[in-house]
């Protein structure tokens, strides 16, 4: 039952928004632009680009990207602060359709658009933890703050979501900052491109692929994976141990049942005779019986009490090794 319970619990886990169909491809460029390349790029060179044509392609809900993958097991951490008081934050740079494309719900204020991506004014969203560890109850929409030292506006909140680890809650709440510049749209460093799409499964990969390889420069696409192979990737070792365990206690129970089985069969077998004979004698079939079974029973129920004894001990090892 703890095994059962603890799959269940882990294939049900909240991580704020849905792993299916969901589809990630980290793109790395192979030619380092120089700086008058940057200066003379345009906007079919950028990392824009690639955005706007996996948006326009059939079956794609929405798209946008990030400087690191969801789900990925890593984080980056900086300091955001008010007047009044700093908070340690987990904070993801992202372009204008991230958040769409994850499916992180809206609480206040608005997402991000391409205006916040090209703006030189900084804009974040917040997490709904980051907003009440920062702002208590007030609306945090249209405040300022400062973000790793620099002044940033809040243009809105959403809902909380476990980017690091499905099993592993990050105790530092997040922020988005609009990072077109961060990410380099002229391709000075990687990408990893977060699609929303129709279909589940990677379905979409081939199409991903060419709009990424249509650049005038050269890139890499690697890492090209479904958000439910995200989440099973974390979750594999628990899972796995979770299975080992199901199976040993499944093998267990099989053993007690085939055991307690022969044994009783064994003692009815060996007084067979002994029965035979006390009811020639002019016993009674049911006194007979009854003593056959209390006889045979007495056993199991002594094996069944020290074992139900020792799973009491043993349950709280048990419990270390299963989620929740």
């Amino acid at each position: 039952f703890l095994m059962l319970t603890s799959f269940s619990r882990i294939q049900s886990i909240d991580v704020g928004f849905d792993p299916d169909g969901l589809l990630t491809m980290l793109v790395v460029p192979v030619d380092r632009p120089s700086d008058a390349e940057r200066a003379t790029a345009g906007d079919d060179d950028t990392y824009r680009a690639v955005i706007q044509k996996v948006r326009a392609l059939p079956g794609v809900r929405a798209a946008g990207a990030a400087d690191r993958a969801p789900l990925d097991g890593s984080g980056s951490y900086t300091v955001a602060s008010l007047k009044d008081r700093s908070v340690m934050v987990a904070q993801r740079y992202v372009t204008a359709g991230y958040l769409e494309a994850l499916g992180v719900p809206l609480r206040r204020g608005r997402l991000l658009t391409e205006g916040d991506d090209r703006s030189s004014d900084r804009t974040v969203i917040l997490s709904d933890s980051a907003a009440r560890r920062l702002f208590d109850d007030r609306n945090a929409v249209g405040e300022t703050m400062e973000v790793a030292g620099a002044p940033a506006r809040v243009i809105g909140v959403v809902g909380d979501a476990n980017h690091k680890h499905p099993l592993v809650p990050d105790a530092a709440p997040d922020i988005y900052v609009a990072g077109a510049a961060k990410l380099d749209t002229s391709l000075g460093r990687g990408m990893t491109l977060v699609v929303r799409g129709e279909a589940r499964g990677l379905v979409l990969e081939p199409q991903l692929r060419a709009a990424a390889q249509a650049l005038r420069f050269r890139v890499v696409v690697e890492d090209v994976r479904s958000g439910r192979d995200l989440f099973n990737e974390q979750v594999a070792h628990r899972r796995h141990i979770t299975f080992l365990l199901s199976a040993m206690g499944s093998l267990g129970l099989l053993l007690t049942v085939v055991g307690i089985f022969g044994a009783t069969l064994f003692t009815v077998t060996s007084r067979t005779r002994e029965a035979g004979i006390r009811m020639a004698l002019g016993a009674r079939a049911q006194d007979v019986v009854r003593t056959l079974v209390v006889n045979a029973m007495t056993p199991v129920v002594a094996g069944l009490l020290i074992g139900t004894a020792a799973a009491a001990v043993f349950v709280r090892v048990i419990e270390s090794f299963l989620f929740q």
